[in-house]
C-alpha cells in the first residue's frame, strides 16, 4: 500500500468532534447550531451583543444578482461586497471579533431561523402563519415546524434580560433583523426577521433594521 493511500486511510478515521454547547463562547462569538450547506456541516458563530447595529441592506431599492440563497449566508453576503452601498454587507464583512477573525456575514434565512431557535430571547408565542423559513430542511437536526410554544425561550441566561453582561438578541418588536436572502417575489427587498415571535416579512432594502454579524466554521473529519 502507498503511503498516500495509508495517509487518506488515516485522515478517514479522524473522528468529527462534538459539538459546542449553545450558548458557549466559541470562534470569537457565541456557538448557536449547525448547517448542511451543499453537503457539508459547519459550526454557526453569532458575533457579540455589542455589534449590534441599525442599516439599510442597500441604498437602493433594486434587485442584486447573486443574493437569493435561502441558507448561504456567506454567499449572499460575498454578492453584495465589496460594493459601499450594500451597508450590512459591508458592515458584517469589515467586522475583527476579539479573536481575530474577520469573516463574518449577514446570516441567510434559514442562518437566522436556527439562531431564533436556539437563541429565542423571550417567553411569547411564535407565529404559526408567518414565517418563510419554518420547517428548516438545512440546520442540523432540520427545524421542527413551529408551535405556539416551540421554540421555547432559550435556557441560555446569558441570551435572557437585559444588562451590560447580556447577549440577548434585540426583541422589543419595534424593528427586525435583516437577512441576505432577497424576496423571490420582489428583488427590491430582503427578508426580515422579528426575534419576539419568529415572524418574517419581505422589507424594503433601503429601510433600517438591525444587524448582527455571524460566521461559519466547516466542522473538521468530514
Amino acid at each position: 500500500m502507498r503511503f498516500g493511500q495509508v495517509l487518506l486511510q488515516i485522515q478517514r478515521k479522524v473522528p468529527i468532534p462534538d459539538d459546542p454547547a449553545i450558548g458557549d463562547a466559541y470562534g470569537g462569538g457565541y456557538y448557536f447550531g449547525k448547517i448542511n450547506i451543499d453537503g457539508l456541516l459547519y459550526w454557526l458563530v453569532v458575533a457579540e451583543k455589542s455589534t449590534e447595529s441599525r442599516m439599510t441592506v442597500r441604498s437602493l431599492a433594486t434587485g442584486t444578482t447573486g443574493t437569493d440563497s435561502t441558507y448561504n449566508g456567506m454567499a449572499n453576503t460575498q454578492a453584495m461586497t465589496p460594493d459601499s452601498a450594500y451597508a450590512a454587507a459591508a458592515y458584517c464583512r469589515t467586522y475583527v471579533d476579539p479573536a481575530g477573525n474577520q469573516d463574518y456575514y449577514l446570516a441567510s434565512g434559514y442562518e437566522m431561523e436556527i439562531l431564533y431557535r436556539a437563541l429565542k430571547p423571550t417567553t411569547g408565542n411564535n407565529t404559526t402563519t408567518q414565517n418563510s423559513f419554518n420547517p428548516n430542511p438545512y440546520g442540523s437536526p432540520s427545524g421542527p415546524t413551529y408551535t405556539a410554544t416551540n421554540p421555547a425561550q432559550t435556557a441560555v441566561s446569558l441570551f435572557v434580560g437585559t444588562g451590560l453582561t447580556k447577549q440577548t438578541l434585540f426583541n422589543d418588536g419595534t424593528a427586525r433583523f435583516w437577512t441576505s436572502t432577497q424576496s423571490p417575489a420582489d428583488a427590491t427587498r430582503n427578508f426580515t426577521w422579528r426575534t419576539d415571535d419568529g415572524s418574517t416579512t419581505a422589507g424594503s432594502k433601503t429601510a433600517s433594521n438591525y444587524v448582527r454579524p455571524i460566521r461559519r466554521i466547516l466542522i473538521p473529519g468530514q
